[in-house]
């Protein structure tokens, strides 16, 4: 007996990972509505949602697209400010030498297929570059993308309460830091 034939549906694309341009951001704009449909991320759709995914300290930013050139996921790196993350990565008295991880996200069709982990590996290549350890923050409901950081030796500098909005509940968030980089740490 022969074994059974995937139908072509199941097998996935090859997918790239590439700077996000402008060009990107109404398509981003979309996979973000699936994303937050699905996840509640973020927690509340944002009145601007492509400037929300611009963002105004950007060091870099990334796309993951397939073969089709369908948008995937992104994923940002931005400049260290008064950030929670940033702010628990300098109470442990590291050095300031940090940048922020931030709208990291995969849409559901493409997930566990290792798209999060390159987006990722690719802004923390980027921060390598700088010198720069990543931080970042995510909420506690996101239990994925917390497991996947602690299985890829991300540190956890601590947690914090926030509300996003004066008629929201609080959200726990927990941060972490990257795990020692040869590269950049020794």
């Amino acid at each position: 007996m022969s074994p059974p034939i995937r139908p072509r549906a199941a097998i996935r694309p090859r997918t790239t990972i590439r700077p996000r341009t402008e060009s990107d951001l109404d398509g981003l704009v979309g996979a973000l509505a699936e994303v937050a449909e699905t996840d509640g991320y973020p927690t509340r759709w944002p009145a601007d949602p492509a400037g929300w995914l611009r963002a105004t300290d950007v060091l870099g930013a990334w796309v993951a697209i397939d073969d089709d050139e369908a948008l995937l996921g992104q994923i940002t790196l931005r400049r260290p400010g008064d950030q929670e993350p940033v702010r628990l990565w300098r109470a442990r008295g590291e050095p300031d030498d940090c940048v922020l991880i931030s709208r990291l996200f995969v849409v559901p069709a493409a997930r566990r297929a290792g798209l999060g982990r390159a987006l990722l590996d690719t802004a923390c290549a980027r921060a390598a570059e700088l010198g720069r350890r990543p931080v970042l923050d995510v909420v506690a409901v996101n239990r994925a993308a917390i497991a996947m950081y602690r299985r890829l030796g991300w540190i956890e500098i601590g947690q914090y309460v926030e509300r996003f909005y004066d008629d929201a509940p609080d959200e726990l968030l927990h941060c972490f830091a990257a795990p020692k980089i040869p590269s950049i740490m020794d």
